[in-house]
């Protein structure tokens, strides 16, 4: 995320001026710039980490207090056990990301929450302007993506209700999507970031249906084959071991959801719904599979966007994964910097900050449409990046 630059004075627009500015304080302070240039990762995690260490503290929501207890208690003799708990409807492989932060916020003092916080930041942070860099975003769009998760809203949306694992359970399908655009990795690394997704929540299983884009059946089979391994082994072992009850757990249908259009407001939501669900939402992505020119992308989208159609809450962090996704493709997308600056400052807080105001059905479904939109429009002028 290279931040060093040539002065342009005669040009106008957004990376000019920061280029002047960059110019002028390279040379009033030479050091410090060296400094920043040479240490800007570090900068990136230590930011990242004191915008999701201070989220968690202020908010510590009951779920992020049981995610961190879980995560806690994960590498203990009784970590199988920790899925006795229905209300535990995150996987192993996020509560194990989890436990090395907590273990450092006990050696250091701070509060697990804090401490699961600010670890979770920093890898959605990382994550998502990796992915950035792979679509071909250089080191000033990076960093006006790194600008817009901390300062906008995502990380606090995310990290403050404690729920991170649904940006990271997108970043993964998005990771997913990509790779099976470009079709030049190995056929085996899809699988295993949709498993990936799966082993972080449950409903990263949906992106199973990405697979369906692998170039022959065989590759289909054997790719849906190790999906199923890698979900299984991680599960497993709480299933037959711990006791896991994490089928058990119900939700109720909430009045501002769109579900309450088909199911009455209160009902009980099962995990037998939620099967139902998921194969809606499967069904719906499939119908995106020969759009071009890279329909892996587009069918992560409505994957999302379908899931918070039908989701019985309408709870802010399951937007996060699509707010997230769009924020990606629309710095890495070459529109002008002003363009790409405007979509962000004008539609992110709009988008991050409805829940807030009040969720109702025109809002999920309208707000829903145009970030879909927005990924399509940036996917489309992103084409030469994910075609490379």
């Amino acid at each position: 995320m290279a931040l060093s630059a040539p002065a342009v004075p005669s040009r106008a627009g957004l990376r000019p001026w920061a280029e002047r500015e960059w110019a002028q304080l390279t040379e009033r302070r030479p050091g410090a710039t060296a400094a920043l240039v040479r240490h800007r990762w570090w900068l990136v995690v230590l930011l990242a980490a004191a915008q999701g260490a201070w989220t968690a503290a202020l908010m510590d929501r009951t779920d992020a207090s049981l995610f961190a207890a879980a995560a806690g208690r994960l590498l203990t003799g009784q970590g199988l056990e920790v899925f006795q708990d229905p209300a535990l409807q995150v996987g192993p492989l996020y509560l194990l990301l989890l436990a090395p932060m907590v273990l450092l916020g006990d050696l250091l003092g701070v509060s697990p929450v804090a401490s699961a916080g600010a670890g979770s930041a920093v890898v959605l942070v990382l994550g998502a302007v990796r992915l950035a860099g792979l679509l071909g975003a250089d080191g000033f769009r990076r960093a006006c993506l790194v600008g817009s998760m901390v300062v906008l809203g995502p990380v606090a949306a995310s990290v403050g209700f404690g729920h991170s694992e649904e940006v990271l359970v997108g970043l993964c399908l998005l990771a997913a999507g990509l790779v099976l655009d470009r079709g030049t990795a190995p056929w085996w690394v899809a699988p295993l970031l949709v498993a990936a997704a799966a082993d972080v929540k449950l409903w990263g299983a949906l992106g199973g249906v990405l697979l369906i884009l692998a170039p022959t059946w065989r590759q289909r089979v054997a790719s849906g084959l190790l999906t199923c391994a890698a979900v299984a082994a991680a599960y497993l072992p709480f299933a037959l071991v711990g006791g896991m009850q994490t089928g058990s757990y119900v939700w109720t249908v909430n009045p501002k959801a769109p579900a309450s259009l088909l199911l009455e407001a209160g009902a009980a939501f099962t995990w037998t719904d939620r099967l139902s669900q998921g194969a809606l939402v499967m069904a719906c992505a499939l119908l995106c599979a020969r759009w071009r020119p890279h329909p892996g992308v587009l069918m992560v989208a409505v994957l999302m966007l379908v899931r918070l159609a039908t989701d019985p809450l309408p709870f802010s962090y399951y937007w996060t994964p699509l707010i997230v996704m769009a924020l990606v493709l629309v710095w890495a997308a070459p529109w002008s910097l002003e363009r790409s600056a405007a979509a962000t400052i004008v539609g992110l807080p709009v988008a991050c900050a409805w829940p807030f105001v009040g969720p109702s059905i025109p809002l999920t479904v309208g707000l829903g449409s145009v970030l879909v939109v927005v990924v399509v429009r940036a996917c489309r002028a992103a084409q030469p990046a994910l075609a490379a």
